[in-house]
């Protein structure tokens, strides 16, 4: 018979896994298509750089997680899709996050930025399928950086090493190479750190020296990056993050004294983004029950 009083929590600490996850799933970089002459060094500096002079693009993600406890497992399946303009800042984001029996749940976000400060619009799902807005005014960034794949690209391409070219395939309707390669544990806490990974700790009162223990024995990341062979472009990135999260996930909860009943196994942790629409994204129009929604 099922536990189904122990599945609360759990589906808590599925959540919190899921959500770190995703923050450091949006960090990567770009390469380019393996230009006859070019080392591989070069290839990624070229993406970074092309890159960087990207106006505007589509991505989606998708994240695949199994995790189990005794006899029982609660598999999450989350997709989004997010458009977005770099200048002015202008960003719309739809996601989905499906997690069996535990629930089914739609996000929607938009981003526009009006000078020097910025309108975030969030639509959470009611549970009938309407979405029910807020809006807050920022004065910075912060709050969605995470959703710049630029960024995202450009701090996986900068601390991923021993690219190795893997064959050619098609990503997007564009031929695209294939590299693999690794983010090695040392870098590893830095870009914890960078993609705010870590935050998601700190707000459950973890201390600063439980962190540092949770950074130790990580191991190494596995990333495949696929640079388009055209425009020497990031246009898809791969990520196997279950040892990562299991490790995390279980220093977490030993810090939090979790009995047995409320510990997870992180059986499986996959990540990927692919990218398309390259500087075709023109506008972006925010909704209107968005724009009237009452002020966080």
């Amino acid at each position: 018979m099922r536990n189904t009083r122990s599945w609360p929590r759990r589906a808590a600490a599925a959540i919190l896994t899921l959500t770190m996850a995703a923050g450091l799933g949006a960090c990567g970089d770009k390469a380019d298509g393996g230009a006859a002459g070019q080392s591989i060094e070069d290839i990624m500096k070229t993406a970074q750089a092309n890159m960087a002079d990207v106006k505007s693009m589509s991505y989606d993600m998708t994240m695949s997680m199994e995790m189990k406890a005794n006899d029982e497992t609660l598999k999450i399946a989350t997709s989004g899709k997010v458009d977005q303009i770099v200048d002015p800042i202008t960003m719309k984001l739809d996601m989905n996050v499906d997690m069996g029996e535990v629930g089914n749940m739609n996000t929607a976000m938009y981003v526009a930025q009006d000078g020097d400060k910025y309108m975030l619009y969030t639509g959470i799902d009611a549970g009938d399928g309407n979405l029910v807005w807020q809006k807050q005014e920022m004065a910075d960034t912060s709050a969605f950086d995470q959703m710049d794949a630029r960024e995202s690209f450009d701090l996986y391409l900068s601390s991923a090493e021993s690219f190795k070219e893997n064959g050619t395939e098609t990503v997007a309707g564009a031929e695209a190479t294939r590299y693999d390669g690794t983010i090695s544990e040392e870098d590893l806490a830095q870009v914890l750190e960078a993609s705010g990974v870590m935050d998601q700790f700190s707000s459950l009162g973890i201390t600063g020296d439980q962190l540092d223990t949770m950074l130790t024995d990580l191991g190494d990341l596995p990333i495949s990056l696929w640079i388009s062979k055209a425009d020497q472009i990031p246009v898809k990135y791969e990520m196997d993050m279950t040892a990562i999260m299991q490790s995390l996930m279980g220093k977490m909860m030993d810090s939090m004294g979790a009995g047995e009943d409320d510990k997870l196994d992180v059986a499986n942790v996959l990540v990927s983004m692919t990218v398309s629409n390259i500087n075709g994204v023109e506008s972006i129009e925010i909704p209107a029950e968005a724009l009237n929604a009452a002020a966080a």
